[in-house]
């Protein structure tokens, strides 16, 4: 029987990037800094309607971050900008300013099994130019959008330049065993991994410049390595136990 699920009725940005992300030393964010560059630089101050959310309220769920309904996000964040693409992702203002620098956030969307309503099962927030993030800071960040019953962390890989591996962290939440259904909770080979497992991945920050065209990007994999210790340029939060970086 085919499910009826907003995952089915677009393919997700996230899956389709990871398809053509960036080989070479740390894989890059393909929600990332580069990413944002080429998609919004010309499209931030531009606004896309949402419809409302009527989801029922859970408990252990924060104000917004995952399992919230769009309507969490908006009431912090204000109307999504241009490149969002309702209901599977919408796209943020983190901060005051603008990017390249001010910070931004894409929150992917599923439906959920608690209510059938779409609520946020991955977020990527890339920091701004003006608003450096320390590794600390950005697992202080991630963190405040668990639930609070979430559990952790077990590290999944340390930072590593010699292995090519960031900082990766695995938390475990009973709420979001229960808001999505159990295929949304993966492993690094596809396989079903444990629900209500999610993953926090570090991504170290790399020099960043501005391409001929205009575009901000950073310069990995071509800029020699992280330039910034314990400096993070984007971080990603996803279901499941797969790092992606």
């Amino acid at each position: 029987m085919i499910r009826k699920r907003l995952a089915f009725l677009l393919l997700t940005p996230l899956l389709v990037l990871l398809l053509v992300a960036c080989d070479g030393d740390f894989q890059a964010n393909p929600l990332g800094y580069s990413f944002v560059g080429q998609t919004l630089v010309n499209n931030q101050h531009r606004t896309v309607p949402v419809a409302p959310s009527h989801g029922k309220s859970i408990t252990h769920l924060r104000p917004y971050g995952i399992g919230l309904l769009p309507d969490a996000f908006t009431a912090q964040y204000g109307q999504p900008l241009a490149p969002s693409q309702p209901p599977t992702q919408l796209w943020f203002k983190a901060t005051l300013d603008d990017f390249p620098a001010g910070s931004v956030m894409i929150v992917g969307f599923d439906r959920s099994t608690a209510d059938s309503q779409a609520r946020a099962n991955e977020i990527s927030y890339v920091a701004g130019n003006t608003h450096p993030t320390t590794d600390t800071q950005a697992e202080t960040i991630a963190v405040s959008f668990l639930p609070d019953d979430a559990q952790g962390p077990t590290i999944l890989h340390p930072y590593s330049e010699h292995a090519n591996t960031c900082l990766s962290e695995v938390y475990a939440s009973a709420t979001l065993a229960t808001l999505f259904p159990a295929q949304d909770f993966t492993d690094a080979s596809g396989k079903l991994a444990k629900t209500g497992t999610i993953t926090l991945s570090l991504f170290p920050h790399y020099g960043r410049s501005t391409t001929q065209e205009g575009y901000p990007e950073d310069n990995h994999p071509f800029g020699g390595g992280p330039d910034q210790p314990n400096a993070v340029s984007s971080f990603l939060l996803t279901l499941g136990t797969k790092s992606y970086c």
